[in-house]
């Protein structure tokens, strides 16, 4: 069986003050969750600014090379090509059977049990977001749960929100993922150095090659020197002012980008 986590906080401490009061508390999760990644940017950019020992020449280095990168790049038009029932039905195996449900209270086990009779709608439905380019707004819908992760648990820092998708957005991410991952291979975006979120790739592939190129080093009595980077809330970071552009240099442009935005 997999694991269970619980995500009923039935206290938090605000400013050194313990409540029980359940409307405060999902209020005070709520604020922190949507102000959290603004926060972290705004405290990284006042320590860019701060921070003297860097120099200003290598941040521009970096970026008149990556620039002269990007103006060299071409890249094909993205082209998301329609689904199939079979697709469809394919895309449901592989989705994990479980009984959480989103804001439709529709879980991905009754979806599993019901695709037989549902894949055919499904896929047209699919096919008219990807004609139209426009991920409707209802299954943006999510349900988010606060999930402790370590520390003092009365502290909203301490979790992280998990988000409970409807079970038909499921079905479209994997729709447009495998598109757009197919794009990004063909023209080869992807680095071969990246090992998430790509195919036969695992985290095992990574360690594996870390360990052989340091004991290939070590037995070649070279030095050999590491720099790890944590990024906090990543996902919720990235800038769509950059993003943007760079999905038009990419090719993803039109309809295209619409269903990422």
């Amino acid at each position: 069986m997999g694991k269970t986590y619980s995500t009923n906080i039935k206290f938090l401490s605000v400013s050194g003050i313990t409540t029980d009061n359940q409307q405060f508390i999902v209020e005070t999760f709520n604020n922190y969750f949507t102000s959290v990644a603004e926060n972290i940017k705004t405290t990284d950019r006042n320590a860019y600014i701060q921070n003297k020992n860097t120099p200003d020449t290598a941040i521009i280095d970096i970026s008149a090379q990556y620039a002269e990168v990007m103006r060299k790049l071409r890249c094909t038009t993205f082209q998301s090509k329609p689904t199939t029932t079979s697709e469809i039905e394919n895309i449901v195996k592989t989705l994990k059977p479980k009984n959480l449900c989103g804001y439709n209270e529709i879980s991905t086990k009754l979806l599993k049990i019901s695709a037989p009779f549902i894949s055919s709608p499904l896929n047209y439905i699919c096919n008219k977001v990807i004609t139209k380019g426009v991920f409707q707004d209802r299954l943006k819908y999510f349900v988010i749960k606060p999930l402790y992760k370590k520390g003092n648990k009365r502290d909203v820092s301490n979790c992280r929100p998990i988000s409970l998708l409807t079970s038909f957005s499921k079905i479209l991410e994997k729709v447009i993922q495998t598109r757009l991952l197919d794009h990004l291979c063909k023209n080869i975006i992807i680095s071969k150095e990246q090992y998430g979120f790509q195919r036969g790739f695992t985290t095992e592939n990574a360690v594996y090659k870390l360990i052989n190129e340091v004991l290939n080093a070590l037995n070649n009595k070279q030095i050999v020197g590491g720099i790890f980077c944590e990024l906090t809330k990543a996902f919720d970071c990235v800038e769509h002012d950059i993003l943007i552009p760079k999905m038009e240099k990419y090719g993803i442009i039109g309809k295209g980008k619409e269903l990422f935005l």
